[in-house]
């Protein structure tokens, strides 16, 4: 139902456009390299991808996203392409991607989803492939502990406790990812945190 107000709810809560842009700056891409936005949502991070020779691919549990999607990739002229799938299950074969992409996801998953969703992560990506990781993430300041309280609120504390630990970059490094926190970005409601973890 709050589909159609997600791109206007993500840009106001969470300063879409400046997390988004340094998760990207911290690939280095090469010509022709596969990349995945997992949960792509409406197709923003994938529209910010101008690099001319990437092979781009997003995946989505909500149809309606990825209609919305294929329509402002669609202006941008961009060739994307999308497929209905969880990240749980993702529909690609094994070491198929050299880079991918989640951001502002993970935090409407179970625990033991995020897990699956890190060990399909790892199985999807080449060897040396990289995970560009984005979420929220443990509070620095009592204020910013209250602010987050409102994203709890709205999606859930099951899922959104894990959010106030290590507990995603602790489950990479068991998978045998090496994980390096590349910065952070102070939103209205919280703070993501980005992430950059290798596979061996």
């Amino acid at each position: 139902m709050l589909t159609p107000c997600y791109d206007w709810i993500v840009q106001w809560s969470s300063k879409e456009k400046v997390f988004k842009n340094k998760l990207i700056e911290q690939a280095v891409f090469t010509n022709e390299d596969t990349v995945l936005d997992v949960g792509c949502g409406t197709g923003t991070l994938l529209s910010m991808l101008k690099h001319e020779h990437l092979d781009l691919h997003g995946v989505d549990i909500d149809p309606n996203c990825l209609l919305l999607a294929k329509q402002k990739l669609n202006k941008f002229s961009l060739s994307v392409k999308l497929q209905k799938g969880s990240a749980t299950f993702l529909p690609y074969e094994q070491d198929s991607f050299d880079h991918v992409f989640c951001s502002l996801m993970f935090h409407h998953l179970t625990d033991d989803d995020k897990v699956d969703g890190l060990k399909e992560i790892y199985r999807v990506l080449k060897p040396g492939g990289e995970l560009h990781f984005a979420d929220w993430g443990r509070p620095s300041s009592r204020w910013s502990r209250w602010r987050f309280l409102i994203v709890q609120l709205l999606d859930g504390f099951a899922t959104t406790n894990a959010c106030l630990s290590d507990f995603v970059a602790k489950s990479m490094r068991d998978l045998g990812f090496t994980v390096l926190e590349t910065g952070r970005v102070n939103a209205l409601v919280g703070e993501i945190v980005l992430l950059n973890a290798k596979k061996l």
